[in-house]
C-alpha cells in the first residue's frame, strides 16, 4: 500500500488522529499562563476567584486532591492527574472529527471545544456544589 497523498484526506485524517491528543494540552497550558499573568497583575477577591476558576479550568484533576484546600505540596499531583484527562479529551475529539472522511483540523477544534467546555463546566460546577454542600465560604479560603 502506498503512502497517502500529501495534504490529501487520508493524510489529514492521520495527522488529526496522531496530533489530536497532544493538541488538547494547548488550552490548559494557555489557561495556566493566563493564571500566572492574572496573579501578578490583580489582587484581592478578583485575584482569588480568577485564580480558582483558571486553575480548575486548566487542571480539573486538582479536585481529586482537594483544591483549593489542598497543601501546596499536593497540588502537583492534581496537575499530573489532569494530563490524562486532557489527553483523553483530545483523543475523543480526534476520533469524532475524523468520522467524516474529509476531516480538517477545524472539525477537530469544533469537537474539542465542546468536550473541553464540558470538562471546564464540570469542574466549576463541582467546586460550587462542594462549597454549597459543605457550607464553606470559598471566598475567604481562596484569598
Amino acid at each position: 500500500m502506498t503512502d497517502p497523498v500529501f495534504e490529501g484526506p487520508l493524510w489529514y485524517r492521520a495527522r488529526i488522529r496522531t496530533f489530536g491528543p497532544f493538541l488538547a494540552l494547548v488550552l490548559p497550558v494557555a489557561l495556566w499562563l493566563l493564571d500566572i499573568i492574572v496573579r501578578s497583575v490583580l489582587s484581592g477577591r478578583v485575584r482569588g476567584w480568577s485564580t480558582l476558576l483558571l486553575r480548575l479550568s486548566s487542571a480539573p484533576g486538582l479536585l481529586a486532591v482537594g483544591y483549593p484546600f489542598a497543601l501546596e505540596s499536593e497540588r502537583p499531583i492534581g496537575v499530573v492527574l489532569s494530563i490524562p484527562i486532557w489527553l483523553v479529551v483530545g483523543f475523543v475529539a480526534s476520533r469524532v472529527a475524523t468520522r467524516n472522511p474529509v476531516a480538517l483540523f477545524r472539525d477537530y477544534w469544533r469537537a474539542y471545544g465542546w468536550l473541553a467546555a464540558a470538562v471546564v463546566v464540570g469542574a466549576i460546577v463541582a467546586i460550587v456544589l462542594g462549597g454549597v454542600l459543605t457550607n464553606t465560604s470559598l471566598v475567604t479560603q481562596v484569598i
